[in-house]
C-alpha cells in the first residue's frame, strides 16, 4: 500500500521464508511503513521510531499512527539494513 497508510483491515498476507502467510490482528492497527522487514523499534511517549531493511529510519505518532518524520533513507543517510535505533 501506499506509505503512511492505515489499512483499515484485520487480515493481510505477508511473504515469510519465501511462502505467502495470512496474517491478522484481532485489536488495534495496522501501519504501512516499508515494503521489507521492520528489523527494529524504540518507543518513548507517544512517538516511536523505526529502522527497516529498506535502509530507512522513520519516526511514527503512536496515537495517530502516521509518519511524523522520515529520518534517514537509503539514498540519503543508510547504505545497510538499519538494526538498532
Amino acid at each position: 500500500g501506499p506509505a503512511n497508510a492505515i489499512l483499515p483491515v484485520k487480515e493481510w498476507t505477508s511473504v515469510k521464508h519465501g511462502k505467502e502467510v495470512l496474517n491478522s490482528c484481532s485489536s488495534g492497527r495496522v501501519v504501512d511503513l516499508s515494503d521489507r522487514n521492520i528489523m527494529c523499534m524504540s518507543v518513548q511517549g507517544e512517538k516511536a521510531i523505526c529502522g527497516s531493511a529498506d535502509h530507512g529510519v522513520k519516526e511514527i505518532s503512536v496515537r495517530s499512527g502516521t509518519v511524523t518524520r522520515n529520518l534517514y533513507t537509503k539514498r540519503f543517510g543508510h547504505t545497510e539494513w538499519v538494526t538498532t535505533v
